[in-house]
């Protein structure tokens, strides 16, 4: 049963997500069925329960997203491709990328050679299925930073651009919400915007899609609201 009361037009927008620790079947089977009870758009989780996963979703419309977690650990650039490759065979229909945290601090005017790598080798291995990028957006000190490093993905041709992850300290606000959904009327991307679970304003979720309704952007399909399963 829901702890809270969420809309009935929001339900299929949401991506679930549980505790990074959580990776027992248990915890991966509850995370599945509550997604697919209900309606949920899609669940994330470590690339290596992926191919456990994928069974339990299989007759489900629940999209399945493999996390790749670069923020404290970078791959090289082969690697990266040969994972995220994996990753779509072990059954993802989705795999998110979280940025190395030093990617939030370069300079856009001088963009580091490798990030442009890391950006190219993600554009082509979108081939196989959607990509989703993720920045850590509440580390980025400046909102023109923000607005630059967003500039700087959509060249690429990303599938969709996530505003936080759940393994930084802090989440995104509705000000960094509100900025991608100002961009996105110039480019026609899809948004996917982490519900902090420390929050102690679960009503968020709805504020939100109703803020990217507002906007009337022509993605609103594809714009996903992230939260924890603790409030399920």
């Amino acid at each position: 049963m829901l702890s809270f009361n969420v809309d009935k037009n929001v339900s299929h927008h949401i991506n679930l997500y549980s505790n990074q620790n959580d990776n027992d079947d248990f915890s991966m089977i509850r995370l599945c069925k509550t997604a697919i009870e209900h309606k949920f758009n899609s669940i994330s989780v470590d690339i290596n329960q992926v191919e456990n996963v994928w069974k339990w979703l299989e007759f489900s419309n629940v999209k399945l997203v493999g996390i790749i977690n670069m923020l404290y650990k970078p791959l090289n650039t082969n690697d990266l491709f040969r994972v995220i490759k994996k990753t779509f065979e072990s059954g993802a229909d989705i795999v998110e990328v979280i940025m190395p945290l030093q990617f939030c601090d370069i300079d856009t005017e001088n963009i580091p050679y490798i990030f442009k790598e890391y950006l190219n080798v993600i554009s082509e291995a979108k081939a196989f299925n959607p990509i989703k990028i993720t920045i850590e957006t509440a580390y980025i000190p400046y909102i023109s930073q923000i607005n630059n490093l967003i500039d700087l993905i959509s060249q690429y041709n990303i599938d969709y651009i996530k505003t936080s992850s759940s393994f930084y300290t802090k989440s995104s606000s509705i000000n960094h919400l509100n900025l991608f959904l100002k961009k996105n009327m110039i480019k026609n991307y899809n948004i996917d915007f982490l519900f902090d679970y420390n929050s102690s304003y679960p009503l968020i979720i709805n504020d939100a899609f109703r803020l990217a309704k507002n906007y009337n952007i022509p993605s609103i399909d594809n714009f996903i609201i992230s939260c924890p399963i603790q409030f399920f």
